[in-house]
């Protein structure tokens, strides 16, 4: 996939250590592919700044730097956002209608694969194909993964 002119500007940013929160704006898909395409500095870099970026764009940054052997970067420890909601209701999930795609965790090669897709969907306050039914945020098995 051809980079986008604002994912080349983004990246830019973050490499420089200016955490900018374009990233934020973005729609989950948009970001999902934006964070799959960075190298892992800018990641890093974008991650590093914490409170600059949001708890949902934290949570697709996590899922891509641990898939990527990342346990801290620049000092922050990698997974302290998706730990911190493992286990706590904080999400409402009722679910309404049957969806022609729809996904189940088996669907998926990994948790990170089932949590990307999750997140690029609209998670955690979207739960469209019932991944995170008890709405802690983590879809399928990767609140384990977490350690």
């Amino acid at each position: 996939m051809k980079p986008t002119v604002m994912g080349m500007a983004l990246a830019g940013l973050s490499a420089c250590g200016i955490v900018y929160n374009a990233v934020d704006q973005m729609d989950p898909e948009q970001r999902a592919v934006w964070i799959a395409s960075q190298n892992t500095d800018t990641l890093c870099a974008t991650y590093a700044g914490g409170a600059a970026v949001g708890r949902d764009t934290d949570m697709m940054l996590e899922v891509e730097l641990i898939e990527r052997g990342l346990a801290s970067c620049d000092g922050r420890p990698v997974g302290v956002v998706s730990r911190g909601l493992r286990g706590s209701a904080t999400f409402p999930r009722a679910q309404t209608g049957t969806l022609v795609d729809d996904r189940d965790c088996s669907d998926f090669s990994s948790a990170a694969d089932a949590q990307r897709f999750f997140l690029a969907r609209g998670g955690p306050a979207r739960d469209a194909h019932a991944l995170d039914p008890d709405g802690d945020g983590l879809a399928c098995t990767w609140g384990q993964a977490l350690g």
